[in-house]
């Protein structure tokens, strides 16, 4: 007789059974036992070669399967009665807070009637009442979570608006520039023709100024010699 293998994980516990556990608790705990062991024995199963494996995993495949749909039910199943508990366990608290506070204003009502003592007997009862988990001190939280989160919201929107106003306007500067840019290319054709003209304007004045030197130095030579030549035969004479 083959003996059977012990999980090999460290996370395993050898027994569940407790004396403290509820029926309820050990009946769960055998059943999950029972399912992780499967489990562990689908996974751990041993073979000659990888055909065999392989074949042995489509086989077992839909055993697995259900069992860890089984698993998944059961701790879904844990979470959802844990939470119910918890909304119990606050409810309670809430009442035993009202019924207490209601106990205590009848009482502190009595000791004020029979006796003028009654500060030291008020003191203990906030004292009591200051270790008892108080509900609208919850409801507040709760209602300042909200707000917080209101605003986390409305300012979220906000940077959303901002953004979207942001890449409207650079798509309109983005087409905006090229007619900024034909209009730069533009004023520096025109100012390269004023230029042009300029110069061709400049040429022609140095040119006119040229030919006006030769003209008046040819003048001047011939009025002198004309001038010398009637000296000369003026004397002679």
């Amino acid at each position: 007789m083959v003996e059977q293998k012990k999980p090999s994980c460290s996370w395993w516990f050898d027994s569940h059974k407790n004396q403290r556990n509820s029926p309820w608790l050990s009946s769960a705990l055998s059943e999950l036992e029972e399912n992780t062991k499967g489990i562990l024995k689908l996974i751990e199963e041993d073979a000659d070669s990888f055909a065999q494996r392989a074949e042995m995993y489509y086989k077992k495949r839909p055993e697995l399967i259900s069992l860890i749909e089984i698993l998944y039910r059961s701790h879904r199943s844990l979470a959802e009665q844990y939470d119910q508990l918890r909304v119990e366990a606050r409810l309670h608290r809430t009442t035993s807070f009202n019924s207490a506070f209601s106990e205590r204003s009848w009482s502190m009502k009595v000791r004020d009637e029979l006796s003028k003592s009654s500060g030291s007997s008020l003191a203990a009862d906030e004292s009591e009442q200051s270790e008892i988990d108080d509900p609208e001190q919850e409801e507040e939280e709760e209602i300042q979570w909200k707000a917080d989160n209101e605003k986390l919201k409305m300012d979220n929107q906000k940077l959303k608006t901002e953004n979207e106003k942001l890449k409207t306007q650079n798509e309109s500067l983005k087409a905006e520039l090229p007619r900024k840019d034909e209009e730069k290319r533009e004023a520096i054709r025109q100012l390269c023709l004023s230029m042009n003209l300029l110069r061709e304007e400049n040429d022609c004045l140095k040119n006119h100024i040229k030919q006006s030197k030769k003209w008046t130095l040819f003048d001047f030579k011939k009025i002198k010699k004309g001038v010398l030549t009637g000296k000369l035969f003026g004397g002679n004479a």
